[in-house]
């Protein structure tokens, strides 16, 4: 797991009533994720040298509270599952004030192989970066995943 990325909520990530967007929410859990991945010595680009992009293909987001502009969020990233096919990322967004949690929600993502443009299986090097991010209550699979 991760260090929690903080982020400062602006009202520009604010709807109509007041409370952060859930499509922010969403930025939050990707920016957090990339965050996480550069944290273990693989920034996004790096996936591209080797050959590799990460599409997400599943979103998940659960409203708990309400957060609005100027409260100081933290998101927490761990990866909850890795397969030979998939890889799933689990979020919680907490307000730092208070620890309440705002949100919660998982992606699930595919590799695709440049140049074949295809779905392909989770890299080895990638699977062991990305099991360093699992949360200490997560074991690895022993069946792999899908």
């Amino acid at each position: 797991m991760s260090s929690p990325l903080p982020v400062r909520v602006r009202l520009s990530d604010t709807n109509a009533r007041g409370c952060v967007d859930d499509t922010r929410l969403l930025v939050f859990f990707e920016e957090a994720r990339a965050d996480a991945i550069r944290g273990v010595g693989m920034p996004y680009s790096e996936f591209l040298a080797r050959g590799v992009r990460a599409l997400t293909v599943e979103a998940r987001l659960r409203n708990h509270s309400p957060a609005i502009a100027d409260d100081l969020l933290l998101v927490h990233t761990s990866v909850a599952e890795v397969g030979r096919l998939r890889f799933t990322f689990a979020y919680e967004i907490r307000r730092e004030s208070d620890s309440a949690l705002i949100a919660s929600g998982e992606t699930v993502h595919i590799c695709i192989e440049a140049g074949r443009e295809q779905p392909g299986r989770v890299p080895d090097w990638l699977g062991d970066t990305l099991n360093r991010l699992r949360a200490p209550d997560r074991l690895p699979s022993e069946t792999g995943g899908e």
